[in-house]
């Protein structure tokens, strides 16, 4: 189909301490639109000295879009140029482990020989070591030893690097002087070939106006997991009825897949109850305790960024608050969130949250 690229995931068998293999791919290829054209400009550099002229290259977007397929994927097309030389992937809080267990063993050395030898290097979740400022000490300056030797260094991460709150300046710098990579849930025309694949994957006979009409008036966001459990929720007896679409079971179904993409107020404010362990009872109450305030407020935030309810109806689900409040509240959030380490922390870890089981 125009419009639509795709990349062949390749699989890392584990060959050693620090390597990941996943076999839980939804389908042989990421599957990318519009939306990912930074995914393919980089696939098509995907050589020797193609990678070490972008490194430090950063792969970011929310969970389950397919950054740690695309990284295992980087590795093993790496690794089939003899000439590319070592190469390691690993997990960013088994960095940190690793860390820590040479520190402890008096084994540094070791450990960067290990790290500071590769060609290429290869950390998937390095918002990890966002509260490990020893790690982040280390990592730069194995960042620094790889690059004076003319290798390359790839990550993922769930937003840009400036907006992890915990990383050192030093950090950032170095990760923004490379090549970042948005990595965006499929828009409407990789909707549609990742429909068509899943459909044939499940044995599915589904006229073709059907899936056209899922991949235009799904909700944006989706991931392929949420697509493919989209076309399981058909209802199949109105689907091999002839004549046209059956308007009606589309409809239910698309309102089904809004309503579940999407946390409600309830939802949020339990979460944030439960992450602070305080009682729900306190976070949508009156007292004007400091710490239930700020707690409401960050509760109020998420409300107005992952719902479409109105100040007023946030509000009335917190005590009958009016909209001015509410949104005097949202702005104080914000500006705190810029300051408050451990408040960022927790919005980071919630929205990460709902972002996976949305």
């Amino acid at each position: 189909m125009a419009g639509t690229f795709s990349v062949l995931l390749k699989q890392v068998r584990s060959s050693g301490k620090g390597e990941r293999s996943d076999d839980q791919y939804l389908l042989p290829s990421f599957i990318g639109g519009s939306e990912n054209r930074w995914v393919e400009q980089l696939f098509k550099q995907i050589e020797l000295d193609g990678l070490t002229a972008l490194s430090p290259i950063v792969l970011y977007g929310g969970s389950g879009v397919g950054k740690s397929a695309l990284l295992m994927t980087i590795l093993a097309t790496w690794n089939k140029d003899q000439k590319a030389g070592s190469r390691r992937m690993i997990h960013g809080g088994d960095f940190s482990r690793d860390l820590n267990m040479a520190i402890q063993t008096s084994g540094l050395d070791d450990f960067r020989e290990q790290y500071r030898r590769n060609h290429l290097l290869v950390i998937d979740d390095l918002q990890e070591i966002e509260t490990k400022p020893a790690a982040q000490e280390e990592l730069i300056s194995t960042l620094d030893a790889i690059t004076a030797a003319g290798g390359a260094f790839v990550t993922s991460l769930p937003r840009l690097p400036g907006s992890i709150r915990g990383f050192r300046p030093p950090l950032i710098s170095r990760l923004s002087a490379g090549f970042p990579v948005p990595i965006e849930p499929p828009g409407p025309e990789a909707r549609l070939v990742m429909l068509n694949a899943f459909a044939k994957q499940l044995r599915l006979d589904i006229p073709a106006d059907w899936l056209e009409k899922l991949a235009r008036d799904l909700p944006n966001g989706l991931r392929a997991s949420q697509l493919k459990a989209a076309l399981v929720k058909l209802p199949m007896g109105q689907v091999m009825m002839p004549g046209e679409p059956q308007d009606e079971a589309l409809k239910n179904l698309l309102n089904a897949q809004y309503q579940a993409s999407a946390p409600n107020v309830a939802d949020i404010a339990k979460a944030v109850a439960q992450h602070f362990q305080v009682k729900l009872a306190d976070i949508r109450g009156t007292t004007r305790k400091a710490n239930l305030v700020r707690m409401r407020g960050l509760a109020m935030h998420l409300c107005r960024q992952l719902t479409s309810l109105s100040l007023q109806q946030i509000g009335h689900y917190f005590g009958g608050r009016d909209h001015s409040t509410v949104l005097h509240s949202c702005r104080k959030t914000e500006g705190d969130l810029q300051t408050d380490a451990e408040l960022a922390k927790a919005y980071q870890e919630l929205m990460a949250l709902f972002l996976q089981t949305g």
